[in-house]
């Protein structure tokens, strides 16, 4: 659809018989449904038949005095403003006017105002001053079913102002409203159903009073049946064409609730078709209004460039409105621009502060984000425990990315004990939302055969589904699965390079390394040497391991000048973990070819995984010791490491140590065999 199509500043209304035939249909289809009809035909025909036993000079004054209240032309006002208008204070001053001239309708709508902190803060004593004024009046208005009267002291019972608090009676009061025609009444008496407070839950009938009241043109009815139709619930279908209708009533009258919800359709295409400028253009007419959510919602517009010009420091005002009011979701994205400097100069302090407010506020992304936080060192002490806690306080809020991150922990064994199955399982649950992290990560389990069962064809189908949302990790794996012939795909190297070099292109790594092999297969149309060498390279100095080796491998056997330069790749593999990699430094350290920061380099990183209570770590360093390679010779220490390993679970660990306890022993002058 054009955007030329529909004028911005205005939606088509739904034809109210539209509403009407719809709630029919569902009401006849519901369990109880004819009888909710007929029931609801003989109430209000014995609530308009029989009033209640009072004296017939009460009843024939109240019935003469039930339209002077309703016709105070001040009160008249409040209720125009007040329900129609958008203008609580002009209400509230009108109201005002009329509770002075004795009018229990509006001394009970000041209460609520006051009660409310609508127009200022609240003023409880205030309200209850003004409500126990209004209740004589009100109670002979309710003996005799004085519609108006009925919902207001519902209002005031339900939260107890001026008289004990009674949820029930409110709602019996409601009922006696809602059947005699009063929106407002219809529309409480709907959420009550809708949440099943003090009432059994009854979603269907909750849409039956919502209808009545939105038919009227009562806008917040409006908005509460467009939410039933936009999510559904029991009995109540989604109905999306419905609920778009109903919010552009809603927000054609100016409501800042609805000009979001009709924002929020558009921008994700629910019941129309997707369209970003109009979704900016409601969300800013629900931001003008301050409403918060709104406020978030276009200034990640704003920071995105959607429907708009991306424009960061405008993304960053509007985020701080939203924060200002509490909002944790602006809190979480606001903390993120700070932290990168993005429309606002970076401030790292200010970036955890506000991280932490909705991580307060139990936000489950900024849980995950502060866990984050905490795992790299960055604005707080690294602590690998304290990530751990928030990342599993988040993932118990479902958040998939922080099942994607204790995944990582239990897979790298980083802060936890190591656990390839605990890790498949966050994988799982995250990959179960759709996380394109998470399905590449179990797909890498699957195809290796690490905490699950090795299965290439699921691996290749959980890679289809990740690259499908344009993971770049998983068209990586999926362009090396189509290189070897993998999980049921043919061997296709044209289409394995172009998925690979669109990787690497969007600094996927590995995708590099994979190239090179590519290219180094002499018997393929691909094989290219020069291309070999250069995707060699370029792996490595982007990090990846094996590369860093092979490519010293290379200059060590092609470029004898560059000797010194290999044996920098050989420490950068060994500081790594990389095991080629370090028995080729310590070749070259024996040799005496290694600088002093390679031996710094190298040292470190075995050092730190020692005190992670790395085996390997630990035997590797019981073996330096033991000959005095890379630190000094100490026979104690290397037992110490050997004693160590072995406690952590290694088998190799007594044979060793009795090795090095050996006067005659011959260990020192070789390498420990699976270091």
């Amino acid at each position: 659809m054009s955007h030329h199509d529909i004028d911005e500043n205005h939606v088509t209304a739904p034809l109210q018989e539209d509403l009407v035939s719809r709630l029919k249909k569902r009401v006849a289809n519901h369990p109880i449904g004819a009888s909710i009809i007929i029931i609801t035909a003989v109430v209000i025909a014995l609530s308009q038949a029989v009033p209640p036993i009072v004296s017939f000079y009460e009843y024939l004054t109240a019935k003469s005095s039930d339209t002077d209240y309703l016709d105070d032309e001040n009160f008249k006002i409040g209720q125009r403003e007040y329900f129609h208008g958008n203008d609580d204070e002009a209400a509230y001053v009108a109201y005002l006017e009329a509770a002075n001239d004795e009018n229990p309708l509006a001394q009970a709508a000041v209460a609520k105002f006051l009660w409310r902190g609508l127009i200022g803060p609240k003023d409880k004593d205030g309200a209850q001053y003004w409500a126990t004024k209004a209740l004589p009046q009100l109670h002979r208005l309710v003996a005799v079913d004085h519609a108006e009267a009925l919902y207001t002291l519902g209002w005031l019972t339900n939260n107890g102002v001026g008289v004990a608090k009674d949820e029930k009676r409110a709602i019996s009061l409601y009922e006696r409203a809602a059947w005699k025609g009063i929106a407002w009444a219809q529309t409480n008496l709907g959420t009550i159903y809708e949440a099943g407070d003090n009432l059994p839950k009854d979603a269907v009938k909750a849409e039956y009073f919502y209808t009545l009241a939105a038919n009227q043109g009562y806008v917040p009815a409006q908005y509460e049946l467009a939410l039933l139709y936009k999510y559904g619930d029991d009995g109540v279908l989604i109905d999306l064409a419905a609920a778009m209708n109903l919010f552009s009533l809603a927000a054609n009258k100016g409501d800042a609730d609805a000009q979001y919800h009709l924002g929020d359709m558009y921008r994700f295409g629910k019941g129309a078709e997707i369209d970003l400028e109009k979704a900016v253009h409601f969300y800013t007419l629900s931001a003008n209004q301050e409403k918060d959510s709104a406020q978030w919602a276009l200034a990640y517009c704003y920071s995105k460039g959607l429907g708009v010009e991306k424009d960061p420091k405008r993304a960053v005002s509007l985020y701080t409105l939203a924060a200002d009011q509490g909002h944790s979701s602006a809190l979480n994205n606001l903390s993120i621009l700070y932290r990168k400097g993005e429309g606002v100069a970076k401030n790292l302090n200010k970036a955890i502060t506000l991280l932490q407010q909705a991580a307060d506020n139990g936000h489950s992304s900024a849980l995950n984000n502060l866990g984050w936080q905490y795992e790299i060192g960055e604005g707080v002490p690294k602590d690998l425990n304290k990530a751990f806690e928030l990342y599993s306080r988040s993932a118990e809020l479902k958040n998939s990315s922080a099942h994607v991150n204790l995944g990582i922990l239990y897979r790298y064994g980083d802060g936890v004990e190591k656990n390839a199955q605990t890790a498949a399982k966050h994988y799982q649950l995250a990959a179960d939302q759709n996380n394109a992290k998470g399905q590449t990560y179990l797909g890498e389990l699957y195809e290796f055969g690490d905490g699950v069962e090795e299965n290439a064809v699921k691996a290749v189908e959980l890679y289809q589904l990740a690259y499908e949302q344009g993971n770049q990790r998983a068209q990586m794996r999926l362009g090396a699965a189509y290189m070897y012939g993998m999980g049921g795909l043919d061997t296709d190297e044209e289409k394995a390079k172009a998925l690979l070099l669109d990787a690497a292109d969007n600094n996927e790594n590995l995708a590099n390394w994979f190239l090179s092999s590519l290219h180094a297969n002499k018997e393929s149309p691909l094989y290219d040497d020069e291309a070999r060498i250069r995707y060699l390279k370029t792996a490595a100095e982007n990090g990846h391991f094996c590369a860093q080796n092979n490519y010293g491998v290379y200059l060590e056997e092609n470029s004898p000048e560059s000797a010194e330069e290999a044996v920098t790749w050989y420490a950068k593999a060994a500081s790594q973990g990389h095991k080629r990699g370090l028995n080729n430094f310590i070749a070259q350290v024996e040799l005496g070819n290694a600088t002093e920061s390679d031996i710094v380099l190298v040292r470190d990183y075995y050092l730190e995984q020692a005190r992670k209570q790395n085996i390997r770590a630990n035997l590797v360093l019981a073996d330096w010791h033991n000959r005095g390679v890379i630190v000094e010779k100490d026979i104690m220490k290397s037992v110490s490491y050997f004693f160590e390993a072995k406690k952590l679970g290694s088998d190799e660990a007594d044979e060793k140590i009795a090795a090095v306890l050996t006067p005659q022993h011959t260990f020192a002058a070789t390498c420990p065999t699976g270091i």
